[in-house]
């Protein structure tokens, strides 16, 4: 991938990606296994995850911040509460 070109194809110099789904479908390992591809491709990656303690069914989601240069990390949108 060419470095010189935006990640984000709306423009932007990062991009942040959410996968979401229920405990037990491999969303941790997906999305563990995205970030490490993306930080041997020379990203700057940060990666969250939030999961309920059942083991099946339960409400599984990772955010992933992917970007050219650093810093990298979560931000939220103007006029959000934190």
């Amino acid at each position: 991938m060419n470095s010189s070109k935006n990640m984000n194809p709306l423009g932007g110099k990062e991009l942040q990606i959410r996968l979401g789904g229920a405990g037990g479908q491999g969303l941790q390992l997906c999305a563990a296994l995205l970030t490490q591809a993306l930080a041997l491709e020379g990203k700057h990656v940060s990666q969250s995850q939030s999961y309920e303690p059942t083991s099946r069914g339960g409400l599984s989601r990772s955010d992933i911040v992917v970007a050219d240069q650093t810093p990298v990390g979560f931000r939220l949108p103007p006029g959000s509460a934190a």
